[in-house]
């Protein structure tokens, strides 16, 4: 168990400027702000200590980031492509703050393309990776449906091995678990020693179907939008 008033975490939100799906991804604006201000806003006023970084190519993006109080960190385009890791530009980000001389103990990866999660859910994020002796929480939605996976091998896409084809009432059957991307919660000594966020036995948060959406499409956009509206109803 962590000790809530020693832990300390650095959040990093990963901030690409070349989005192929929407232009200006990170930029356009949701419930009054861009996305990126969004994001950065989640994790003022809570109770705990840390600093965030937004990691960037885009010096628009970066600009927008200081606007919100952020360290803005210029990411090499080596590391920015689209072959790019997750882990590298973590990596960098660790580096570069680093050079601050300021010290933490955990780590917050969250993206911006994931402007439905609440504080309070963010809050109760935090608490569970406190409680928990693993070294890694992450966010997921449930699926109840089959999944059907492609096998390279046959080029085919054959049923999950957990599934029969032949399959019992859906409320009977184990959700499958998909990752949202929305937020990862890891150990920084874990991580350095891996250069992995998955360590130690990782615990999947699950999300409610709102806060799990992902914005990737323009449609993802516009239904963030709307599904934004019934949460203040």
């Amino acid at each position: 168990m962590r000790n809530k008033l020693t832990n300390t975490y650095l959040v990093i939100i990963p901030a690409r400027g070349g989005s192929k799906s929407i232009k200006n991804k990170n930029l356009q604006l949701f419930d009054g702000i861009s996305l990126i201000g969004n994001a950065i806003n989640k994790f003022k006023g809570l109770e705990y200590k840390f600093d965030i970084i937004v990691s960037s190519d885009s010096e628009l993006i970066l600009n927008e980031a200081k606007k919100f109080g952020a360290i803005s960190i210029l990411r090499p385009n080596s590391i920015s492509n689209d072959n790019a890791t997750s882990e590298s530009a973590i990596i960098h980000a660790i580096g570069e703050y680093e050079k601050l001389n300021r010290e933490f103990n955990s780590i917050i990866f969250h993206q911006c393309t994931s402007p439905l999660i609440s504080k309070k859910t963010i809050v109760k994020i935090i608490k569970e990776f406190e409680m928990s002796p693993s070294n890694t929480i992450f966010t997921v939605s449930e699926e109840n449906n089959p999944f059907w996976l492609y096998n390279e091998k046959s080029n085919k896409y054959n049923i999950s091995s957990s599934i029969n084809k032949i399959r019992g009432p859906r409320q009977k059957r184990k959700p499958n678990m998909i990752e949202t991307g929305g937020i990862y919660i890891f150990d920084k000594k874990q991580f350095e020693l891996s250069g992995n966020r998955f360590n130690g036995e990782p615990i999947p948060f699950v999300l409610n179907k709102i806060e799990s959406l992902d914005i990737d499409e323009p449609t993802d956009l516009e239904i963030a939008k709307s599904l934004l509206k019934l949460t203040k109803k």
